[in-house]
């Protein structure tokens, strides 16, 4: 957290529905971190390439 952050409450409640274990998420958000980043990186690279190329 934070340094600065506040916190107002705390609430805990009873969750019913379906939680991937911490595994398989850190697994699914990687690659699409990693699919966003390669995306990124293409896109630069097509602009680099136009400017080369004018």
């Amino acid at each position: 957290m934070p340094e600065s952050a506040e916190v107002g409450s705390i609430e805990f409640e009873n969750y019913e529905g379906p939680v991937k274990g911490i595994e398989k998420f850190r697994l699914y958000f990687t690659t699409l971190q990693l699919e966003r980043m390669i995306e990124v990186g293409i896109s630069m690279i097509r602009s680099r390439v136009r400017r080369l190329r004018s």
